[in-house]
């Protein structure tokens, strides 16, 4: 199975004006495959993935799954893909008890299942099953999220995404969900694709990374190779801050302002070259690419 995403554009019409949030992005992931993508936050990470998820109208490319267009996919299609997102509290209904929380995905996709099928799910995410009779809110929010991720795998899917998996968690619940999620994904070889301003989750969840800067990749290559020798000036003021966000360095251009003429990360960049701010460079090389004219890919 293969997610792949071809010069995707994502725009919002904000007061009159058109905000791009997403600049022609292209990637892959197979099944088996662990990608992170990284930035921060406003570099349309978010947009990208509710683009991939068919949840956000295209303003130009195309995301297929296995081939076949994603927008406008099948309930079946869609099963084979499925999103954790970030926000532990809005994606529980705070009425619906966690027995019911589960069922949910099977009714919708007319799968049957029985109780025996749901405790299986929470114990699956190392959940006791005496708390399908629970509302959300006799949970901690660290047992939220694996009910979120339980409700994610519950029809099998072969791909997940993952957005900011673990940003509302306290620190000493973040490394038991990871440490989870790794054990899930080597069980059941699934791809993975975390989206995440995080390098540390990145780092300890993926093999292969995806950096983004104000709607653009800018660099991508093996996880290891890009943290320990970054090539793009951005890429490398990320991995030094190793914060989830670039304080003191500038701030991102607006959207809702026309992009530079060259390298939208030039007015920041503290090796900026004069044909920096009148080219846009490409992303250029093989394993390890940087879109950058002072050192680009290999």
């Amino acid at each position: 199975m293969r997610l792949e995403a071809r010069e995707v554009r994502v725009h919002y019409r904000v007061g009159g004006r058109t905000l791009e949030a997403v600049r022609g992005v292209s990637l892959h992931v197979d099944r088996g495959e662990r990608v992170g993508l990284i930035g921060e936050s406003g570099s349309g990470k978010s947009s990208l993935a509710r683009a991939l998820l068919g949840l956000e109208a295209l303003a130009g490319g195309a995301v297929q799954l296995d081939g076949q267009p994603m927008h406008g996919a099948s309930r079946a299609q869609r099963r084979r893909f499925q999103p954790v997102f970030q926000d532990v509290g809005a994606s529980l209904d705070p009425r619906m008890r966690l027995r019911d929380a589960l069922a949910e995905p099977f009714e919708i996709h007319s799968v049957p299942f029985d109780e025996a099928k749901l405790a299986g799910l929470l114990a699956l995410v190392q959940l006791s099953p005496e708390l399908l009779g629970r509302l959300p809110r006799e949970l901690s929010v660290g047992q939220r999220q694996r009910v979120n991720l339980a409700r994610a795998l519950a029809l099998e899917p072969e791909l997940l995404l993952l957005d900011e998996p673990v940003s509302a968690l306290d620190v000493s619940v973040q490394a038991q969900v990871l440490n989870l999620l790794q054990d899930l994904v080597a069980q059941r070889a699934l791809g993975l694709l975390v989206i995440s301003h995080d390098l540390d989750v990145v780092a300890h969840l993926c093999t292969r990374v995806l950096v983004m800067y104000a709607g653009k990749i800018v660099e991508a290559g093996p996880v290891a190779a890009i943290l320990s020798r970054p090539r793009h000036p951005y890429t490398r003021l990320l991995v030094e801050s190793r914060q989830r966000l670039v304080e003191g360095k500038g701030e991102p251009p607006s959207r809702l302002e026309p992009f530079p003429a060259g390298c939208a990360f030039a007015p920041r960049c503290p090796l900026a070259l004069e044909k920096c701010r009148t080219e846009v460079p490409a992303l250029g090389g093989a394993s390890h690419r940087s879109a950058c004219f002072v050192s680009g890919g290999d």
